[in-house]
Protein backbone atom coordinates (compact mmCIF):
# COMPACT_ATOMS: atom_id res chain seq x y z
CA UNK A 1 0.00 0.00 0.00
CA UNK A 2 0.84 3.45 -0.80
CA UNK A 3 1.37 3.75 -4.56
CA UNK A 4 3.97 5.15 -6.62
CA UNK A 5 6.19 7.36 -4.23
CA UNK A 6 4.87 6.52 -1.19
CA UNK A 7 1.79 7.98 -2.34
CA UNK A 8 -1.74 7.02 -1.02
CA UNK A 9 -4.86 6.83 -2.79
CA UNK A 10 -8.56 8.03 -1.72
CA UNK A 11 -9.46 4.62 -1.57
CA UNK A 12 -5.77 3.33 0.33
CA UNK A 13 -6.81 5.79 2.93
CA UNK A 14 -10.21 5.46 2.81
CA UNK A 15 -9.39 1.62 3.93
CA UNK A 16 -6.93 2.87 6.39
CA UNK A 17 -9.38 5.11 8.76
CA UNK A 18 -12.38 3.20 8.30
CA UNK A 19 -10.91 0.62 10.61
CA UNK A 20 -9.13 2.58 12.84
CA UNK A 21 -12.52 4.96 13.46
CA UNK A 22 -14.74 1.20 13.85
CA UNK A 23 -11.96 0.79 16.76
CA UNK A 24 -12.98 4.16 18.41
CA UNK A 25 -16.44 3.54 17.91
CA UNK A 26 -17.32 -0.26 18.64
CA UNK A 27 -20.63 0.35 19.80
CA UNK A 28 -21.53 0.91 16.08
CA UNK A 29 -25.15 -1.22 16.31
CA UNK A 30 -25.43 -1.52 12.40
CA UNK A 31 -23.98 -4.15 9.88
CA UNK A 32 -21.41 -3.70 6.72
CA UNK A 33 -21.07 -0.42 8.13
CA UNK A 34 -17.96 -0.13 5.79
CA UNK A 35 -20.62 0.38 3.45
CA UNK A 36 -22.37 2.53 4.90
CA UNK A 37 -20.36 5.21 6.43
CA UNK A 38 -19.46 7.56 3.28
CA UNK A 39 -18.02 11.22 2.95
CA UNK A 40 -20.65 13.04 4.47
CA UNK A 41 -20.78 11.15 7.75
CA UNK A 42 -19.40 13.79 10.26
CA UNK A 43 -16.98 12.18 13.11
CA UNK A 44 -18.79 13.59 16.16
CA UNK A 45 -22.38 14.23 15.22
CA UNK A 46 -22.88 11.21 13.42
CA UNK A 47 -19.98 8.46 14.39
CA UNK A 48 -19.92 9.86 18.43
CA UNK A 49 -16.32 10.23 18.31
CA UNK A 50 -15.23 12.98 21.13
CA UNK A 51 -12.44 15.32 20.75
CA UNK A 52 -9.79 12.97 22.59
CA UNK A 53 -10.60 10.14 20.31
CA UNK A 54 -9.53 12.58 17.61
CA UNK A 55 -6.29 12.86 18.48
CA UNK A 56 -5.79 8.99 18.64
CA UNK A 57 -7.39 9.06 15.16
CA UNK A 58 -4.75 11.20 13.49
CA UNK A 59 -1.87 9.55 15.98
CA UNK A 60 -3.55 6.30 14.54
CA UNK A 61 -3.19 7.64 10.38
CA UNK A 62 0.43 8.89 10.78
CA UNK A 63 1.22 5.68 12.20
CA UNK A 64 -0.40 4.33 9.72
CA UNK A 65 0.87 5.87 6.93
CA UNK A 66 4.70 6.14 8.51
CA UNK A 67 4.62 10.07 8.32
CA UNK A 68 4.14 13.01 10.58
CA UNK A 69 1.36 14.43 8.59
CA UNK A 70 0.23 17.44 10.88
CA UNK A 71 -3.59 18.31 11.60
CA UNK A 72 -3.51 22.11 13.17
CA UNK A 73 -4.50 23.25 9.97
CA UNK A 74 -7.23 20.79 9.28
CA UNK A 75 -9.07 21.94 12.75
CA UNK A 76 -8.62 25.60 12.94
CA UNK A 77 -10.88 27.91 10.58
CA UNK A 78 -10.62 31.65 10.81
CA UNK A 79 -8.76 31.25 14.32
CA UNK A 80 -11.09 28.56 15.46
CA UNK A 81 -11.69 25.12 16.30
CA UNK A 82 -14.42 23.59 14.65
CA UNK A 83 -16.71 22.37 16.22
CA UNK A 84 -17.08 18.43 13.39
CA UNK A 85 -15.41 17.40 10.96
CA UNK A 86 -16.88 14.89 7.65
CA UNK A 87 -14.89 11.34 7.21
CA UNK A 88 -14.35 13.10 3.87
CA UNK A 89 -12.81 16.78 4.64
CA UNK A 90 -10.28 14.04 6.80
CA UNK A 91 -9.64 11.90 3.45
CA UNK A 92 -9.40 14.94 1.53
CA UNK A 93 -6.59 16.66 3.85
CA UNK A 94 -4.48 13.57 4.39
CA UNK A 95 -3.97 13.44 0.69
CA UNK A 96 -3.52 17.26 0.36
CA UNK A 97 -0.75 16.49 2.81
CA UNK A 98 0.97 13.64 1.74
CA UNK A 99 1.44 14.83 -2.08
CA UNK A 100 2.37 18.47 -0.31
CA UNK A 101 5.23 16.45 1.46
CA UNK A 102 7.50 18.80 3.63
CA UNK A 103 7.53 21.20 0.31
CA UNK A 104 3.84 22.50 0.12
CA UNK A 105 1.51 23.45 2.55
CA UNK A 106 -2.42 22.74 2.04
CA UNK A 107 -5.21 25.66 1.32
CA UNK A 108 -7.66 25.84 3.58
CA UNK A 109 -11.11 25.35 1.72
CA UNK A 110 -14.66 24.12 2.63
CA UNK A 111 -13.88 20.93 2.81
CA UNK A 112 -14.27 21.38 6.67
CA UNK A 113 -17.40 21.90 8.42
CA UNK A 114 -16.86 25.23 9.28
CA UNK A 115 -19.15 25.32 12.82
CA UNK A 116 -16.98 28.00 15.09
CA UNK A 117 -16.99 25.71 18.61
CA UNK A 118 -18.69 28.01 21.15
CA UNK A 119 -17.10 31.06 22.29
CA UNK A 120 -17.60 33.25 25.22
CA UNK A 121 -17.00 36.99 24.82
CA UNK A 122 -16.03 39.36 27.70
CA UNK A 123 -17.33 43.01 27.65
CA UNK A 124 -13.89 45.07 26.96
CA UNK A 125 -14.67 47.06 29.54
CA UNK A 126 -15.27 44.23 32.05
CA UNK A 127 -11.81 44.00 33.51
CA UNK A 128 -10.19 41.77 36.44
CA UNK A 129 -10.15 43.97 39.66
CA UNK A 130 -8.53 43.17 42.97
CA UNK A 131 -12.16 41.49 44.46
CA UNK A 132 -11.89 39.08 40.94
CA UNK A 133 -8.24 37.97 41.95
CA UNK A 134 -8.90 37.92 45.53
CA UNK A 135 -11.78 35.73 45.21
CA UNK A 136 -10.29 33.70 42.54
CA UNK A 137 -7.20 32.54 45.09
CA UNK A 138 -9.32 32.01 48.00
CA UNK A 139 -11.30 28.75 46.00
CA UNK A 140 -7.87 27.15 45.17
CA UNK A 141 -7.86 24.12 47.57
CA UNK A 142 -5.03 24.46 49.48
CA UNK A 143 -2.63 21.41 49.90
CA UNK A 144 -2.88 18.95 53.12
CA UNK A 145 0.48 19.30 55.47
CA UNK A 146 3.60 18.41 53.86
CA UNK A 147 4.85 15.71 56.17
CA UNK A 148 8.55 15.96 57.59
CA UNK A 149 10.76 15.70 54.75
CA UNK A 150 14.37 14.76 56.51
CA UNK A 151 17.34 14.79 53.79
CA UNK A 152 16.95 16.64 50.61
CA UNK A 153 16.95 14.76 47.31
CA UNK A 154 19.53 14.81 44.91
CA UNK A 155 19.21 17.88 42.64
CA UNK A 156 15.78 17.91 39.89
CA UNK A 157 14.72 20.31 37.20
CA UNK A 158 11.72 21.71 37.58
CA UNK A 159 9.37 23.27 34.89
CA UNK A 160 7.00 25.99 36.42
CA UNK A 161 4.47 28.05 34.13
CA UNK A 162 0.86 28.63 33.98
CA UNK A 163 -1.56 25.67 31.44
CA UNK A 164 -1.44 26.27 27.95
CA UNK A 165 1.95 28.20 28.19
CA UNK A 166 3.72 25.16 26.07
CA UNK A 167 5.16 23.26 28.70
CA UNK A 168 3.72 19.96 26.95
CA UNK A 169 6.23 21.08 23.80
CA UNK A 170 9.18 21.84 26.08
CA UNK A 171 8.44 18.30 27.84
CA UNK A 172 8.79 16.70 24.52
CA UNK A 173 12.05 18.82 24.10
CA UNK A 174 13.70 17.89 27.53
CA UNK A 175 12.56 14.61 26.79
CA UNK A 176 14.92 13.83 23.42
CA UNK A 177 17.86 14.97 25.69
CA UNK A 178 19.79 11.83 26.83
CA UNK A 179 21.16 13.25 30.17
CA UNK A 180 17.51 14.64 31.33
CA UNK A 181 14.22 12.47 32.03
CA UNK A 182 11.43 14.54 31.22
CA UNK A 183 7.89 12.25 31.75
CA UNK A 184 4.55 13.84 31.40
CA UNK A 185 2.69 15.63 33.98
CA UNK A 186 3.68 14.24 37.57
CA UNK A 187 1.13 16.40 39.32
CA UNK A 188 3.03 15.28 42.34
CA UNK A 189 3.98 18.31 44.52
CA UNK A 190 0.48 19.30 45.83
CA UNK A 191 0.04 16.13 47.64
CA UNK A 192 1.51 14.09 50.63
CA UNK A 193 1.29 10.54 49.72
CA UNK A 194 0.14 8.84 46.47
CA UNK A 195 -3.17 7.36 48.62
CA UNK A 196 -4.27 11.45 49.05
CA UNK A 197 -3.13 11.91 45.10
CA UNK A 198 -5.32 8.97 43.96
CA UNK A 199 -8.24 10.63 45.77
CA UNK A 200 -8.55 13.83 44.29
CA UNK A 201 -7.99 12.05 40.65
CA UNK A 202 -10.48 9.08 40.73
CA UNK A 203 -13.20 10.06 39.05
CA UNK A 204 -12.51 8.68 35.52
CA UNK A 205 -12.52 12.26 34.00
CA UNK A 206 -9.72 12.86 35.97
CA UNK A 207 -7.92 9.25 36.23
CA UNK A 208 -5.44 10.38 32.55
CA UNK A 209 -3.63 13.12 35.26
CA UNK A 210 -2.10 10.31 37.05
CA UNK A 211 -1.00 8.90 33.45
CA UNK A 212 2.34 10.70 33.83
CA UNK A 213 3.93 8.65 37.00
CA UNK A 214 2.89 5.21 35.43
CA UNK A 215 4.42 6.39 32.04
CA UNK A 216 7.32 7.39 34.09
CA UNK A 217 7.01 3.82 36.37
CA UNK A 218 7.22 2.09 32.71
CA UNK A 219 10.16 3.94 31.13
CA UNK A 220 12.00 3.64 33.86
CA UNK A 221 11.38 0.00 35.12
CA UNK A 222 10.36 -1.39 31.50
CA UNK A 223 6.96 -2.41 32.43
CA UNK A 224 3.96 -2.71 30.02
CA UNK A 225 0.84 0.32 30.64
CA UNK A 226 -1.00 -3.01 32.97
CA UNK A 227 2.07 -3.86 34.51
CA UNK A 228 2.78 -0.23 35.77
CA UNK A 229 -1.07 0.54 36.64
CA UNK A 230 -0.68 -2.23 38.79
CA UNK A 231 2.59 -0.90 40.25
CA UNK A 232 1.31 2.31 40.79
CA UNK A 233 -2.27 0.69 42.65
CA UNK A 234 0.10 -0.75 44.90
CA UNK A 235 2.10 2.69 45.58
CA UNK A 236 -1.27 4.38 46.32
CA UNK A 237 -2.73 1.58 48.51
CA UNK A 238 0.68 1.53 50.60
CA UNK A 239 0.36 5.71 50.98
CA UNK A 240 3.59 5.97 49.65
CA UNK A 241 5.20 9.41 50.60
CA UNK A 242 5.52 11.84 47.48
CA UNK A 243 8.96 12.22 48.39
CA UNK A 244 9.54 8.05 48.50
CA UNK A 245 7.87 8.17 44.84
CA UNK A 246 10.58 10.96 43.92
CA UNK A 247 13.24 8.78 45.37
CA UNK A 248 11.96 5.94 43.88
CA UNK A 249 12.22 7.52 40.39
CA UNK A 250 15.28 9.24 40.75
CA UNK A 251 17.28 5.94 41.91
CA UNK A 252 16.19 4.23 37.97
CA UNK A 253 17.52 7.68 36.58
CA UNK A 254 21.31 6.90 36.84
CA UNK A 255 23.06 10.08 35.87
CA UNK A 256 19.81 11.31 34.11
CA UNK A 257 18.25 14.85 36.12
CA UNK A 258 14.44 14.23 36.61
CA UNK A 259 12.37 16.82 35.33
CA UNK A 260 8.85 17.49 36.64
CA UNK A 261 6.51 20.07 34.65
CA UNK A 262 3.39 20.26 36.65
CA UNK A 263 2.11 23.81 35.66
CA UNK A 264 -1.07 23.38 37.75
CA UNK A 265 1.97 23.23 40.74
CA UNK A 266 2.01 27.07 39.90
CA UNK A 267 -1.47 28.05 41.07
CA UNK A 268 -0.59 28.54 44.79
CA UNK A 269 2.92 29.56 46.14
CA UNK A 270 3.13 27.49 48.69
CA UNK A 271 2.88 24.12 46.25
CA UNK A 272 6.59 25.80 44.72
CA UNK A 273 7.87 26.22 47.95
CA UNK A 274 7.60 22.12 48.38
CA UNK A 275 10.22 21.87 45.47
CA UNK A 276 12.41 23.28 47.20
CA UNK A 277 11.61 22.09 50.57
CA UNK A 278 12.43 18.29 48.57
CA UNK A 279 15.29 18.81 46.46
CA UNK A 280 18.57 20.11 46.91
CA UNK A 281 19.84 22.67 44.56
CA UNK A 282 16.74 21.86 42.26
CA UNK A 283 16.56 23.87 39.11
CA UNK A 284 14.09 26.04 37.60
CA UNK A 285 12.86 26.76 34.15
CA UNK A 286 10.20 29.51 33.97
CA UNK A 287 8.27 28.97 31.11
CA UNK A 288 6.46 32.13 30.08
CA UNK A 289 3.62 33.16 27.36
CA UNK A 290 1.66 36.04 25.96
CA UNK A 291 -0.89 36.61 28.25
CA UNK A 292 -3.34 36.79 25.02
CA UNK A 293 -2.31 33.68 23.45
CA UNK A 294 -2.55 32.02 27.02
CA UNK A 295 -5.82 33.13 27.71
CA UNK A 296 -6.99 32.36 23.77
CA UNK A 297 -5.87 28.91 24.06
CA UNK A 298 -7.29 28.35 27.87
CA UNK A 299 -10.40 29.55 25.84
CA UNK A 300 -10.37 27.20 23.04
CA UNK A 301 -9.55 24.44 25.45
CA UNK A 302 -12.83 25.29 27.83
CA UNK A 303 -10.26 24.32 30.63
CA UNK A 304 -12.39 25.49 33.70
CA UNK A 305 -14.33 22.23 32.76
CA UNK A 306 -11.40 20.11 33.57
CA UNK A 307 -10.54 22.03 36.82
CA UNK A 308 -12.83 20.51 39.66
CA UNK A 309 -12.73 23.76 41.95
CA UNK A 310 -13.20 25.92 38.94
CA UNK A 311 -16.14 23.78 37.86
CA UNK A 312 -17.60 24.93 41.36
CA UNK A 313 -17.42 28.47 40.28
CA UNK A 314 -18.21 28.36 37.30
CA UNK A 315 -21.07 31.01 37.95
CA UNK A 316 -18.83 33.46 39.20
CA UNK A 317 -15.97 33.92 36.64
CA UNK A 318 -16.58 33.80 33.27
CA UNK A 319 -14.30 31.83 30.86
CA UNK A 320 -12.67 34.50 30.09
CA UNK A 321 -11.56 35.85 33.55
CA UNK A 322 -10.64 32.13 34.64
CA UNK A 323 -8.24 32.58 32.02
CA UNK A 324 -6.48 35.08 32.88
CA UNK A 325 -6.73 34.64 36.47
CA UNK A 326 -4.60 31.44 36.23
CA UNK A 327 -2.30 33.29 34.11
CA UNK A 328 -1.85 36.06 36.80
CA UNK A 329 -2.16 34.15 39.40
CA UNK A 330 0.70 31.51 38.27
CA UNK A 331 3.28 33.65 37.25
CA UNK A 332 2.89 36.01 40.24
CA UNK A 333 3.33 32.72 42.33
CA UNK A 334 6.38 31.95 40.11
CA UNK A 335 8.05 34.95 39.86
CA UNK A 336 7.99 35.72 43.91
CA UNK A 337 8.76 32.14 44.37
CA UNK A 338 12.09 32.78 42.08
CA UNK A 339 13.12 36.02 43.79
CA UNK A 340 14.38 33.93 46.73
CA UNK A 341 16.41 31.33 44.26
CA UNK A 342 20.09 32.03 43.50
CA UNK A 343 20.70 33.34 39.78
CA UNK A 344 22.34 30.29 38.97
CA UNK A 345 19.35 27.52 39.14
CA UNK A 346 16.68 29.67 37.12
CA UNK A 347 16.00 30.37 34.09
CA UNK A 348 13.22 31.76 32.09
CA UNK A 349 11.86 30.82 28.53
CA UNK A 350 9.57 32.64 26.33
CA UNK A 351 6.96 30.72 24.45
CA UNK A 352 7.47 32.93 21.72
CA UNK A 353 11.52 32.73 21.48
CA UNK A 354 10.86 28.85 21.83
CA UNK A 355 8.82 28.09 18.97
CA UNK A 356 10.39 30.72 16.43
CA UNK A 357 14.11 30.75 17.76
CA UNK A 358 14.35 27.28 19.06
CA UNK A 359 17.96 26.43 18.75
CA UNK A 360 19.36 29.83 19.95
CA UNK A 361 16.44 29.41 22.52
CA UNK A 362 17.53 25.37 23.72
CA UNK A 363 21.46 26.34 23.64
CA UNK A 364 20.53 28.70 26.11
CA UNK A 365 18.49 26.42 28.07
CA UNK A 366 21.07 23.67 28.06
CA UNK A 367 23.90 26.31 29.43
CA UNK A 368 21.40 27.02 32.20
CA UNK A 369 21.45 22.79 32.61
CA UNK A 370 25.22 22.39 32.45
CA UNK A 371 24.11 19.99 29.37
CA UNK A 372 25.53 20.16 26.00
CA UNK A 373 22.86 21.01 23.42
CA UNK A 374 21.64 18.14 21.83
CA UNK A 375 20.10 18.62 18.02
CA UNK A 376 17.79 16.02 18.28
CA UNK A 377 15.77 18.32 20.89
CA UNK A 378 14.67 20.10 17.88
CA UNK A 379 12.52 17.34 16.84
CA UNK A 380 10.23 16.74 19.65
CA UNK A 381 7.78 14.79 17.55
CA UNK A 382 10.27 12.23 16.69
CA UNK A 383 9.65 8.86 18.76
CA UNK A 384 6.77 9.63 21.28
CA UNK A 385 8.16 6.50 22.85
CA UNK A 386 11.23 7.69 23.86
CA UNK A 387 9.60 10.99 24.80
CA UNK A 388 6.76 9.63 26.51
CA UNK A 389 4.03 11.20 24.38
CA UNK A 390 2.24 8.59 23.46
CA UNK A 391 -0.25 7.92 26.46
CA UNK A 392 -0.51 4.38 28.31
CA UNK A 393 -3.01 2.70 25.90
CA UNK A 394 -3.50 5.42 23.29
CA UNK A 395 -2.53 9.07 23.29
CA UNK A 396 -5.45 10.56 24.47
CA UNK A 397 -4.44 9.02 27.98
CA UNK A 398 -1.74 11.29 28.01
CA UNK A 399 -1.00 13.81 31.05
CA UNK A 400 -0.72 17.05 28.89
CA UNK A 401 -1.85 18.94 26.40
CA UNK A 402 -3.28 16.45 23.44
CA UNK A 403 -3.20 19.27 21.02
CA UNK A 404 0.74 18.81 20.88
CA UNK A 405 -0.22 15.78 18.50
CA UNK A 406 -2.14 17.96 16.09
CA UNK A 407 1.14 19.07 14.65
CA UNK A 408 4.41 17.63 13.19
CA UNK A 409 7.05 20.07 13.97
CA UNK A 410 7.92 23.62 16.20
CA UNK A 411 5.71 25.87 14.21
CA UNK A 412 6.82 29.41 14.52
CA UNK A 413 3.19 30.48 13.96
CA UNK A 414 2.03 29.55 16.53
CA UNK A 415 4.04 32.25 18.86
CA UNK A 416 1.19 34.96 17.53
CA UNK A 417 -1.42 33.11 15.68
CA UNK A 418 -4.11 34.54 18.25
CA UNK A 419 -3.50 38.33 17.57
CA UNK A 420 -6.05 38.55 15.11
CA UNK A 421 -9.11 37.31 17.18
CA UNK A 422 -7.77 37.84 20.44
CA UNK A 423 -9.19 40.91 22.98
CA UNK A 424 -6.84 42.27 24.36
CA UNK A 425 -8.54 45.05 25.56
CA UNK A 426 -10.44 43.10 28.47
CA UNK A 427 -6.83 42.57 30.11
CA UNK A 428 -6.49 44.05 33.00
CA UNK A 429 -3.66 46.60 34.01
CA UNK A 430 -1.90 44.22 36.84
CA UNK A 431 -1.77 41.57 34.18
CA UNK A 432 -0.28 43.96 31.52
CA UNK A 433 2.12 45.55 34.23
CA UNK A 434 3.67 41.65 35.18
CA UNK A 435 3.64 40.77 31.09
CA UNK A 436 6.21 44.34 30.75
CA UNK A 437 8.44 43.03 33.41
CA UNK A 438 8.74 39.72 31.28
CA UNK A 439 9.54 41.79 27.77
CA UNK A 440 5.70 41.73 26.29
CA UNK A 441 4.47 45.40 25.51
CA UNK A 442 1.05 46.44 25.94
CA UNK A 443 -1.45 45.72 23.34
CA UNK A 444 0.78 43.82 21.16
Amino acid sequence: MGGVGNQFSREELRSIILPLLASLAPDWEFDEWEDRVDDSHLLIADLGLTSVEFIDLFVGIESACARNIGFHDLLMVDGRYISDLSLGALIDYVVERIQAGDQGKVKATARVQNQPLESTSSDPSAQLDSTHIARFKGIIPPPGPLPATGSKLAKAVFVFSAPRSGSTLLQAILAGHPELFAPPELHLLWYSDLAERRQVFHLKDNRHLTSGAIRALMALEGLDAEAATIRMDELEAAKTPVREFYALLQSRLGTRLLVDKTPSSALLIDVLERAEALFEEAIYIHLVRHPGGMIQSFIDAKLERAVPFMQRHCAEFSREQFAELTWLACNENITAFLEKIPKQRKHRILYENMVQDPEITLRDLCRALSIPFQPQMLDPYHDKNQRMTDGLYRVGEMSGDLKFHLHDRINPDAAYRWRSYANLDAISDRTWSLAASYGYQCGD
